[in-house]
Order: C-alpha cells, then sequence, then structure tokens
C-alpha cells in the first residue's frame, strides 16, 4: 500500500525540508503571547477558520 499525502501536508514537509536546509528562515518567538498574536493573524488573513 502505497501512502498518500494531502496538498497540505506536503506543502508542510517542503517547508520543514527547506527549514532544514537553510533556504527559508524558521520563525521564532520571545514569548507565548508574541506567537498567539502571530497565529491569530494569519487566521485573519487566510480563510477564517482558525
Amino acid at each position: 500500500m502505497k501512502l498518500r499525502y494531502n496538498q497540505e501536508t506536503l506543502d508542510a514537509m517542503q517547508e520543514a525540508r527547506d527549514i532544514m536546509s537553510g533556504k527559508i528562515q524558521a520563525e521564532a518567538y520571545n514569548s507565548v503571547d508574541e506567537m498567539s498574536a502571530d497565529l491569530g493573524a494569519d487566521c485573519k488573513t487566510e480563510d477564517e477558520s482558525c
């Protein structure tokens, strides 16, 4: 049986590879509040399903 991943999973795996190889920089936060604010901002700009 061959495993199949959806596009969102494939994109996340590629992003992880890019971070590990240094092609893109990983996001870092100084506090949970800072991270929550950033995640909340993402929800407001994408599809409002967060």
